[in-house]
């Protein structure tokens, strides 16, 4: 990461990860083409931080990859306290890790600490490379944030 930090899309993840959403809608606009799906999942993580719920869907809408698409679109609805709607979407994604990071955030929404911790390592444990890089710090983010709204 630290190698290929001066790449828009590694910039941007960067930016993300530390929650600098500023920067990160500066360096979405700077990637080129074959880059469109990464600036979308990134803009629908920033609406989400907004609290641009509205906008984020409609983002989210639009991502080709169905594992993605399902999983904001699951994350959003839990946001928004649509249950039955986030049970129908969760099951529609196919890799555990985003599974075990939804099932974290339902946790910490209702309150159980211990539960929402259990399935955010689950989701650290069963990720890989650039995944589980983003996961670990925006946990460790988060933990060290005093007005803190999401697990992950």
């Amino acid at each position: 990461m630290k190698k290929r930090i001066k790449h828009p899309y590694y910039a941007l993840t960067r930016a993300l990860v530390h929650k600098q959403f500023e920067q990160a809608e500066q360096y979405a606009e700077q990637l080129k083409k074959g880059y469109e799906e990464a600036k979308k999942l990134a803009l629908v993580h920033i609406y989400i931080e907004k609290g641009e719920l509205e906008e984020a869907e409609r983002v989210a809408n639009d991502i080709q990859n169905e594992t993605a698409r399902y999983y904001n679109q699951a994350l959003i609805a839990l946001l928004r306290g649509q249950e039955d709607r986030f049970e129908n979407l969760k099951k529609k994604v196919k890799k555990h890790p985003f599974c075990y990071v939804l099932e974290a955030e339902r946790a910490f929404r209702n309150g159980d600490q211990k539960e929402a911790e259990r399935y955010g390592n689950l989701a650290i444990s069963t990720s890989r490379g650039l995944q589980r890089y983003v996961l670990v710090r925006s946990l460790e983010h988060q933990q060290n944030h005093p007005n803190r709204q999401t697990f992950f």
